[in-house]
């Protein structure tokens, strides 16, 4: 059966066995500090995921354990559910509930653009999360449609739920500096990560997240990431420097007051950004219905 120890931290292999309680399934997907894995906990029979860190650097280990005992006292119907945490031959990991439904991202993708009224309702969901996050103290810093998932609900309905707290930073952490591997993280997915945390990410607040959700809305009405470029030294340079192309230019049914909230969450500097989540979405249904 497949282990791994400090020189040689995965992928595990399907069937292997964590504190005779988790069964490994397969690998569902992975970062540069974390592998995912659906499995099975065994005296209950029921299906989870595991989200096992990787990396080897205490720092990151210590916010990691920290990420997932904040997201264990977490009730918010559109916050991903954490359920238990252990250490697997020196990593740690976290157990949370199993979504088994598709990205907000891969969606879409598939559909291009989306829809006002369905729109909307992606847009309470996310920015309820958000807003009840960061009034716990605590800022995402990876809010991107890979990191909203759809899960059925118990009537059979469909509910988001925004996952992946791997980044995650407290603010009334004294440990809060971002590590290095974690600054590669966020450089790789610039589409979403706003100028101040390129610039100045020991400085950021929660209106990182508020920059992150404009994004992924732009994205969302347009099928279009807000900045475009052939390499990520171009791209970063867009984040730093230019606007994106107003909605309206890109699909005809995003009139222009929408375009404006979206806007206003993707400006450079935070000040100029809604102060809230709950403030963005006030916002947003003035301007859709």
């Amino acid at each position: 059966m497949f282990s791994i120890s400090a020189n040689d931290p995965g992928p595990l292999e399907p069937g292997t066995m964590i504190e005779n309680r988790y069964r490994i399934s397969q690998m569902v997907g992975s970062s540069t500090s974390t592998i995912v894995y659906s499995a099975t906990h065994m005296m209950l029979g029921r299906a989870v995921t595991i989200e096992m860190m990787i990396q080897d650097d205490d720092k990151a280990r210590r916010r990691f354990r920290r990420a997932a005992r904040l997201l264990s006292m977490m009730k918010h119907p559109n916050v991903v559910a954490v359920h238990d945490m252990g250490v697997h031959r020196e990593f740690p990991y976290l157990v949370r509930e199993d979504l088994g439904g598709q990205t907000l991202a891969a969606r879409s993708h598939l559909r291009g653009p989306m829809k006002i009224d369905e729109f909307v309702h992606i847009a309470q969901q996310l920015l309820s999360a958000l807003g009840y996050i960061h009034q716990r103290k605590i800022i995402h810093r990876d809010v991107s449609g890979e990191n909203i998932v759809f899960a059925e609900t118990w009537n059979g309905e469909e509910t988001l739920k925004l996952t992946q707290f791997g980044l995650s930073k407290d603010l009334e952490s004294r440990s809060g500096a971002t590590t290095a591997a974690e600054q590669r993280k966020l450089v790789s997915s610039l589409t979403h990560v706003a100028p101040e945390q390129i610039l100045r990410p020991e400085e950021i607040d929660h209106r990182v997240d508020l920059y992150a959700a404009g994004a992924v809305f732009y994205q969302l009405l347009t099928s279009e990431a807000p900045f475009q470029a052939k390499t990520l030294a171009q791209l970063g340079s867009e984040i730093l420097e230019s606007m994106p192309v107003p909605m309206g230019q890109i699909v005809e049914h995003v009139e222009p007051q929408l375009d404006a909230v979206i806007m206003k969450a993707l400006a450079k500097e935070p000040d100029a950004r809604y102060e809230s989540a709950y403030d963005m979405w006030e916002a947003l249904m003035e301007a859709c219905c």
